[in-house]
């Protein structure tokens, strides 16, 4: 971090995303956490607050609180504009609304493979371009040698592409990262996207008729979470009893996200279950 400044990250990050505030301490770096205004998108929070000092923007894709699908190519556009370099989660975006990274816009990509890509825990990718990002791997491997065998022996020898950054692999999660990737690689990624957006769509329409109110104030994404009437929760285990499975948010809030293998009648049911399930507030 200290290598490039100030940085500029979301508000309300998923973990995913990163902590970078406790690493700041020790560094010369100056985080700023952006925060948005209740009825404004984080794109626009973002791009207002990237300027002249600015070294680094973190950005999470999309934040499962409110399901936000933030705008990478705007934000990557105006942080360009300063010479500063952008981090994109796309935890919660690839494998679902996201599948090509041929042309993606950020320095830095990474990805959780456990989430959407349907992966087991411990799979995980950093994709950038070396000869953008002077940033030195914190933890030395033979798996991030130049050449493997002298890390045994010799002296050690960091390999020059972003394989400096490789660890050892958990060898069960990675077994199944290539089967579940193997599926996803059969599904149409435009397809995807459109898929899952409609079921979203399908599903908010139903929920504003039972009095739920959307929480997202920018474009929609896969992901909806959804406040209940006012005097009402939603009840979890009527959730469960009806082999919905869904998350209860801090704030009370009801979060329901769709994948390619849903369908309208997924949705609706969803819809339906979460009506049946609110009760009064005590």
């Amino acid at each position: 971090m200290s290598q490039l400044g100030s940085s500029d990250a979301g508000s309300s990050r998923a973990p995913a995303g990163g902590r970078p505030r406790p690493r700041a301490a020790t560094t010369s770096a100056r985080i700023k956490l952006v925060k948005r205004s209740a009825d404004a998108s984080r794109t626009a929070a973002i791009t207002d607050a990237i300027g002249p000092d600015t070294g680094l923007v973190m950005v999470s894709e999309v934040l499962t609180n409110d399901g936000e699908l933030v705008d990478v190519d705007a934000i990557c556009a105006v942080a360009h504009q300063y010479g500063a370099l952008v981090f994109a989660n796309l935890t919660q975006t690839l494998g679902v609304v996201r599948s090509d990274l041929s042309r993606h816009p950020a320095d830095l990509v990474a990805a959780h493979g456990y989430k959407w890509l349907l992966c087991p825990r411990g799979a995980s990718w950093l994709v950038a371009d070396p000869s953008r990002i002077n940033i030195a791997p914190t933890v030395a491997s033979w798996k991030s040698a130049a050449d493997p065998e002298r890390f045994f022996g010799g002296p050690y020898s960091e390999a020059g592409a972003m394989a400096r950054f490789n660890s050892s692999p958990a060898w069960m999660s990675w077994i199944g990262a290539l089967a579940a990737l193997g599926l996803l690689a059969e599904v149409d990624g435009d397809d995807s996207r459109s898929h899952t957006l409609r079921l979203a769509e399908q599903y908010i329409a139903v929920m504003r008729s039972h009095g739920f109110r959307e929480l997202n104030c920018g474009a929609r994404s896969h992901i909806v979470v959804t406040a209940p009437p006012s005097g009402y929760r939603v009840d979890p285990a009527r959730l469960y009893d009806a082999r919905v499975r869904a998350t209860i948010t801090a704030n009370g809030g009801l979060r329901v996200g769709f994948h390619y293998f849903n369908d309208e009648a997924d949705a609706a049911y969803a819809a339906e279950v979460a009506h049946k399930a609110l009760v009064v507030s005590t």
